[in-house]
């Protein structure tokens, strides 16, 4: 992954933490005042508890590209990224959409339960909340943003 490329995922895993913790905060918030026999009660949990997980996938994959990046940097490496994370541009949407595109066709010719399943899995989920990320940027004058969209593969 060249220098470029990962500051660009650090910015999208940084966008992505930022929005699930706040959706993690929001969802603890509603279900702190539901009755204890509130039928939401239970599905209002196990939202937060995959949320909890995502986060704690995307804090992991977080942790492995600050080092790459900081291996490039403390090697005055010429693709060392140069900037801050948020100082890193979000890339645009046809960008990520292509690469969402190419992971489901990585995720769909794995062979279940590989590696290689599981780090397409992976990073399907990471261009996915990034695209949700970039949907939201480019709709927040207009209206608020719906849940991420799959890609079209057959566009």
């Amino acid at each position: 992954m060249s220098g470029a490329e990962t500051a660009h995922a650090l910015r999208a895993t940084s966008d992505a933490l930022i929005a699930d913790l706040d959706e993690l905060a929001r969802l603890e918030r509603e279900k702190r005042i539901l009755a204890l026999d509130d039928p939401r009660l239970e599905a209002m949990s196990e939202r937060i508890e995959a949320l909890a997980g995502r986060v704690l996938t995307s804090t992991a994959l977080e942790q492995d590209l600050s080092e790459a990046a900081r291996i490039e940097a403390s090697a005055d490496a010429p693709s060392a990224p140069e900037q801050t994370i948020e100082d890193t541009p979000p890339r645009e949407i046809h960008t990520i959409l292509d690469e969402w595109r190419a992971a489901e066709r990585r995720a769909a010719q794995a062979a279940p339960r590989s590696s290689d399943a599981a780090r397409a899995a992976l990073e399907v989920q990471r261009l996915r909340i990034e695209y949700h990320g970039a949907r939201q940027r480019a709709e927040a004058p207009s209206q608020p943003s719906n849940a991420p969209r799959p890609p079209d593969s057959e566009r």
